[in-house]
């Protein structure tokens, strides 16, 4: 299962999602854009 599958669920519950990865800003608004997430996305710059 995926998050994105879950994330509604867990909204629904009052918690919030998010995800986080290393890629660029310009790759993280394409995924979001084609799989629909709606879910907030984070970027660690320093790769943490």
């Amino acid at each position: 299962m995926q998050l994105t599958d879950i994330a509604e669920q867990f909204e629904a519950m009052g918690v919030s999602v998010v995800a986080m990865t290393y890629d660029s800003i310009e790759i993280l608004r394409e995924v979001a854009e084609d799989e629909g997430i709606g879910f907030t996305l984070l970027r660690d710059e320093d790769m943490k």
